[in-house]
């Protein structure tokens, strides 16, 4: 095992890696939205295209430096986390609640509100755990 993964907390590498994966997620998003461009700007949809473009892309970004910067264990990482995670965890219900239409949408709020609540609060737990590690 390397010297980097050992001093590593594995709930921090785990976490890491649910970022990344995240990041993977969102920039999937944006990629299908471009290569159906053609298809996507036609529907009738709440929401412009270019706008979920813009998200998808601006959370993938926060969520892809904040995952490296935790695998490196780096300070501002976790600060960013701090900040980040809760404002992006915060916007998902209230996007849901501006623009959901349908009923799905609103019945579901609450529950969007509960797992943002969460996973944001078990990122921030694994963080504060593994503070002491980080440089």
């Amino acid at each position: 095992m390397s010297q980097a993964l050992s001093s590593r907390p594995r709930t921090l590498t785990l976490l890491a890696l649910c970022l990344f994966a995240a990041s993977l997620f969102q920039g999937l998003g944006v990629w299908a939205i471009l290569t159906r461009w053609a298809v996507v700007s036609g529907l009738q949809l709440s929401l412009p295209p270019g706008y979920v473009i813009l998200r998808n892309g601006v959370t993938g970004f926060v969520f892809m430096v904040i995952a490296f910067g935790l695998w490196d264990r780096r300070r501002w990482a976790a600060l960013l986390a701090g900040v980040g995670l809760p404002l992006i965890a915060a916007w998902t219900p209230l996007e849901r609640a501006w623009f959901g239409r349908s009923d799905f949408a609103s019945v579901n709020l609450p529950w969007s509100v509960a797992y943002s609540v969460v996973w944001v609060g078990l990122a921030l737990f694994v963080i504060y755990r593994a503070r002491r590690g980080l440089r």
